[in-house]
């Protein structure tokens, strides 16, 4: 059955109030200062500032129905405060998922299973896949390649056929519904695509639809698909060299960042092996995409062990844990010369938790704060935590 959404899909991170902890990466304590941090709409990471107001964050979920105004507070009081009352979405019939059952999943221990430090994993499913951080030097072929035929051959882009897109992994027609399996990308239609880890999309336009929605990709016209973005040769572009996912565990991680601009659907995949390292996309906010004006990060459903692209980066329902039902959340932006890294709740999924645990680590440079998921519980209280990095910090699953 064919299932549209016509409404903007939106997921901004929480407000959380941390405190942050200046201190290098060789354990040395400086000045400790409480800070709050903020998020605003769509996918813009917290970021510390000197004011400890509680705020209000819109949150609308990728299902129907889960649109509600969270109230965020301190951990102290967070137990009294509850969350508004919820706001009909006003989604049609929702987008059909695929189901998974539980039994995929290996076994997995939730204690570190590292035989030795992991090894950077450059093998990432691409077509035309780059060596870390090497520019692309192949400009796309404006107007050359017809709309049938998806663009594998181009530098870090990523084929993610699973979806039933053809490879596409979002496509956003003219009468703006969206595509489900076994949809192509047709006249008229934006034609979004992955990039490999580390790599984000160049291409959406620069007119926005006036109602917040989003759109990103490849504009199919005349049969031929065109960059909508010229002011990019290219297809993929590589973010700040700030964060790599550290994977100790025995088995693989599926980490799927939302496709965004465009649908918003976490479906860009970063699949991490057993005991191997792969960069986290971390959007140089600065000269990215901006929604309304506002600077934009990458967000990304952490899935439990064992899974895969085709089978944690995908639609589920209520009783799922993965997809947009992934018990855990990333955040990673960076901007004026700092990342920006967070680890929070997926406010969709109470009930499931992470079969590990996840800590940001100072590798090189300074880390303002601490960030712990452990036993299902993020150590530092609230609905998350954030740190500030000026140089490389991981996020390790162990």
């Amino acid at each position: 059955m064919r299932s549209t959404l016509n409404n903007t899909v939106f997921f901004a991170l929480l407000v959380l109030l941390v405190s942050f902890v200046a201190a290098e990466c060789d354990g040395h304590v400086h000045n400790r200062h409480a800070r709050a941090a903020r998020a605003h709409r769509r996918q813009v990471i917290p970021r510390g500032h000197t004011s400890t107001t509680v705020e209000m964050v819109y949150i609308c979920h990728l299902t129907r129905l889960t649109c509600q105004d969270v109230k965020t507070t301190t951990a102290s009081d967070a137990a009294s405060e509850t969350s508004a009352s919820a706001k009909k979405a006003g989604f049609p019939d929702a987008v059909e998922a695929n189901t998974v059952n539980a039994a995929k999943r290996a076994d997995t221990s939730s204690s570190a299973s590292s035989t030795g430090a992991p090894q950077v994993h450059t093998n990432t499913g691409a077509t035309a896949a780059l060596a870390l951080w090497k520019s692309p030097s192949i400009p796309f072929p404006d107007g050359t390649i017809d709309c049938s035929t998806f663009p594998a051959d181009q530098q870090g882009v990523v084929a993610v056929d699973y979806l039933g897109f053809g490879g596409w992994s979002g496509i956003q027609y003219a009468d703006d519904s969206t595509a489900i399996s076994g949809m192509t990308c047709t006249e008229g239609a934006y034609c979004s695509y992955a990039c490999q880890p580390g790599m984000s999309k160049t291409q959406w336009p620069t007119n926005q639809p006036s109602d917040g929605q989003s759109r990103g990709g490849l504009l199919c016209k005349g049969g031929k698909l065109y960059l909508t973005n010229p002011a990019s040769q290219y297809l993929c572009e590589w973010g700040s060299q700030s964060s790599y996912v550290v994977n100790t565990l025995g088995s693989s991680v599926a980490i799927c960042r939302t496709d965004y601009p465009g649908t918003e659907n976490m479906v860009v995949p970063t699949v991490v092996g057993g005991n191997e390292t792969l960069p986290l996309t971390v959007v140089n906010e600065d000269t990215y995409y901006k929604w309304q004006g506002k600077l934009t990060s990458a967000q990304y459903y952490v899935n439990k062990a064992g899974g895969s692209a085709s089978s944690d980066c995908l639609w589920g329902t209520s009783s799922d844990d993965f997809g947009n039902w992934a018990p855990v959340n990333f955040g990673a932006g960076y901007t004026g010369g700092t990342a920006w890294l967070s680890i929070m709740y997926n406010p969709l999924q109470t009930s499931a938790k992470l079969d590990y645990n996840v800590k940001i680590e100072c590798v090189s440079g300074t880390m303002n704060g601490e960030c712990v998921y452990e036993n299902g519980v993020i150590k530092q209280g609230g609905t998350g935590c954030t740190v500030s990095c000026n140089g490389v910090c991981h996020f390790v699953l162990y």
